[in-house]
């Protein structure tokens, strides 16, 4: 009977949430390792970004979070605060130092990886209206950008 019940949440989460094996896997599936993790006082093991990731370049569109989300928890479980450099990205690591660049206007901002999303075909990343404003993107526009995560930065994952 469990097993069905794991094959099921599994099928339900993979029509739900493309990226939940990637989730999945960072949980901890033993009480052990999340004892280790606590008696170490560490929330998360921390890491490198993945040669994958430092230097590599994702061009693609940018959104802005909507400022009425102030308060809501993101993925990494701080609450977001519209006044900070947050961004949300799909493909870089939670708590990972990027430079996100406006390519119609050259400017470039240091922000930090929070959150997971934006789920839109075509979009890269969601960032803070503080960014979009260091961007000179206007409050609803969508604007072409390159992300390029910033080598040797210290991450913490999930």
């Amino acid at each position: 009977m469990m097993k069905w019940n794991t094959v099921a949440l599994g099928a339900f989460l993979s029509l739900v949430c493309p990226d939940w094996p990637a989730l999945a896997a960072a949980i901890p599936q033993h009480a052990s390792e999340l004892g280790r993790s606590k008696a170490q006082g560490h929330r998360h093991a921390s890491t490198h970004i993945s040669g994958a990731h430092s230097g590599h370049v994702q061009k693609g569109q940018a959104s802005v979070y909507d400022a009425r989300l102030r308060g809501r928890r993101m993925a990494d479980g701080t609450r977001f605060d519209p006044a900070s450099d947050v961004v949300a990205s799909k493909t870089l690591p939670l708590g990972s130092t990027a430079r996100v660049t406006n390519l119609t206007n050259g400017k470039a901002v240091k922000v930090k990886v929070r959150d997971r999303g934006p789920y839109v075909r075509g979009r890269i990343v969601d960032v803070s209206p503080k960014v979009a404003k260091a961007l000179g993107m206007k409050q609803d526009s969508i604007v072409p950008v390159a992300v390029a995560a910033i080598a040797g930065t210290q991450v913490r994952g999930r």
